[in-house]
């Protein structure tokens, strides 16, 4: 059987069980790619909110600085943990999100990594050739405005201007003050 990643902030599972997801439904996420889960470990933002602006190139993991030192800020001295499990054979992909799969059932946990630092952790993987980093002094005029674009789609989408309050809205006004005083939205 394939081995599986989940990655979390919480130590000590035996089982991964289902949540309620921004989808809607009860996942369990998992992925093939250790790197990809390791992401999940921290949520800058609380849920229902997400910021996880990583891609894949070649199914490299590519993780983009959308601001100056952005993965630092988010995962500088968090600890994660990047848990094992095997494939159970009754996986999905209902989100169209790469790399990401869905059990709908309880996952027995095999193994576990606690990691003290995920930075330093994503680091490490750059440095093995694992994972990407585009720090934010290289991103592409086309790179840029897409993030542009994205930031802006999230703050209509969520109507973060009418709940300025929110953890997303309080991230994304202070990371990019500029898109969120636009008066540009979709």
């Amino acid at each position: 059987m394939a081995i599986l990643y989940h990655g979390s902030s919480v130590g000590g599972l035996s089982a991964l069980c289902p949540a309620l997801s921004e989808h809607g439904k009860p996942y369990v996420y998992v992925s093939p790619n250790p790197v990809v889960a390791a992401f999940y470990t921290v949520h800058c933002v609380e849920r229902p909110y997400n910021w996880f602006p990583y891609g894949l190139e070649n199914g490299l993991p590519v993780y983009p600085e959308y601001y100056p030192n952005a993965l630092a800020d988010v995962y500088s001295g968090q600890r994660g943990y990047l848990y094992r499990c095997e494939d159970p054979g009754t996986l999905e992909n209902p989100t169209d999100i790469s790399l990401a799969l869905v059990c709908q059932e309880p996952l027995p946990v095999s193994g576990v990594e606690e990691i003290p630092d995920m930075y330093t952790w994503f680091l490490h993987q750059q440095q093995a050739g694992t994972l990407r980093i585009i720090p934010f002094s290289q991103l592409s005029e086309k790179q840029l405005s897409y993030r542009d674009r994205m930031v802006r789609e999230e703050i209509s989408l969520h109507h973060l201007k009418d709940h300025p309050e929110t953890s997303y809205a309080r991230f994304l006004r202070s990371r990019f003050p500029s898109l969120w005083e636009s008066k540009s939205f979709c």
